[in-house]
C-alpha cells in the first residue's frame, strides 16, 4: 500500500495516493508508534503539500514530529522538520522555513545521512533563491551537488536544474546552459517528467535572455 501510494503520487493521482496510504495505516492500528506510521503520515502530508493544502499538510507533519520525538527517531524528525520548512517556504514564510530546514540539516549531519544533507542544503538554497540572495543560494546548491554528483538520482537532476537557474539569474548563461543540459539528459534517463519540464523551461528562459 505504501509503494502504491508513492506511485500514485508521482503520477499526480492524489486521491488514489491518499487512499492507499490510509489502507496502509489501517493495518497499523492501534500501534501508531510503528516506524512505518512515520513514513506514511509524512507521505500523506506531502500529498496535501502538492495540493497546496498547507493546513492539512502541516497537521500531518506536526503529528509525525511529535511521534518521532517520543520514539527518539532523529531521521524521521529531520524529515518532518524539512517538510514543515517546505510548507512554510511555499507560503512565503521564509524565516520559519529557514528555522525548520536548519534544524533538519543539523540532525542529518549528526546522523551522517548524505541524501538528507544534500536534500536539506538544496531546500535552504531554494529559500535564499526565493529571497533573491543568489550568492547564498548558490553556496547551498553547490554543497548539495557535492553529495549527489554522479549518483544519477532524481535529487541530482533537481540540484542541477537549480544550479542552472542561479547561473541564469546572475548572468552566467554559458554555465547555466551547461548545468541545465546535464539536468535535461539525466531527467530523460530517469523519465522524470517534472524535471524535464523544468529543464526545458529554464533553457527557453536562458536562450531568450541571450537573444
Amino acid at each position: 500500500y505504501l509503494r502504491l501510494g508513492e506511485y500514485y503520487h508521482t503520477l499526480g493521482l492524489y486521491t488514489e495516493a491518499i487512499a492507499q496510504y490510509n489502507f496502509a495505516l489501517e493495518q497499523l492500528v492501534p500501534s501508531l508508534q510503528d516506524p512505518l506510521f512515520i513514513t506514511l503520515n509524512n507521505n500523506i502530508g506531502k500529498v496535501y503539500l502538492s495540493l497546496n493544502n498547507f493546513e492539512l499538510a502541516e497537521q500531518h507533519f506536526e503529528e509525525t514530529k511529535l511521534a518521532c520525538e517520543k520514539l527518539n527517531d532523529n531521521y524521521g524528525l529531520a524529515m518532518s522538520l524539512g517538510l514543515l520548512g517546505a510548507s512554510h517556504e511555499k507560503q512565503g514564510e521564509y524565516e520559519e522555513a529557514l528555522q525548520h530546514q536548519t534544524r533538519s540539516l543539523e540532525l542529518f549531519q549528526k546522523l551522517g545521512e548524505d541524501h538528507g544533507i544534500a536534500m536539506t542544503n538544496e531546500n535552504i538554497g531554494s529559500i535564499y533563491e526565493d529571497l533573491g540572495e543568489f550568492d547564498q543560494a548558490f553556496r547551498y546548491f553547490k554543497k548539495a551537488y557535492e553529495y549527489v554528483q554522479g549518483s544519477g538520482s532524481h535529487l541530482e537532476t533537481n540540484v542541477l536544474n537549480n544550479l542552472g537557474d542561479v547561473y541564469r539569474k546572475t548572468g552566467d548563461f554559458k554555465a547555466a546552459l551547461k548545468r541545465t543540459y546535464t539536468a535535461l539528459e539525466l531527467a530523460g534517463k530517469l523519465n522524470d517528467g517534472h524535471q524535464l519540464e523544468s529543464a526545458f523551461t529554464d533553457l527557453s528562459k536562458t536562450y531568450a535572455l541571450m537573444g
